[in-house]
């Protein structure tokens, strides 16, 4: 690369970190804030990245603040003072801190607004990449 390592931006440490991972082919995964503070490129490198493993099967853990990460978890579990608690049920959801247009969404349509946040989330529809607007 000709580039000092000790120069590389913080999107680019995160690929070199995730690519040092990757070459062992391991079985899961387990990333922590793996698109805070990126770019647009290289936010859609690692959701690309992601959606390859979860498509061949591999496990994939993930610690986020961004909730559009839920919308493809099997399951989700929120730190409710110093403590995981699973999510699974429209209750528990409203007890999060959201965004107030994922509250709006369960104010008005209440169990169904989980399909619903489901099929709008940028990383709902399939392809884990992020919408600008």
């Amino acid at each position: 690369m000709g580039r000092n390592p000790f120069k590389l931006s913080y999107g680019q440490k995160k690929l070199v970190a995730l690519a040092s991972v990757a070459v062992y082919d391991p079985e899961s995964l387990l990333l922590d804030e793996q698109t805070a503070n990126l770019d647009k490129g290289s936010y859609e490198i690692i959701t690309s990245f992601v959606e390859e493993a979860l498509e061949s099967g591999k496990g994939v853990f993930v610690a986020s603040h961004e909730p559009d990460w839920a919308s493809v978890a099997d399951e989700v579990y929120a730190m409710r003072d110093g403590e995981p608690v699973r999510v699974d049920t429209l209750g528990a959801l409203r007890e999060l801190p959201l965004p107030p247009s994922w509250l709006a969404l369960l104010d008005i349509f209440g169990e169904k607004a989980l399909d619903i946040v489901r099929e709008k989330s940028p990383l709902g529809r399939g392809k884990l990449v992020r919408e600008t607007s």
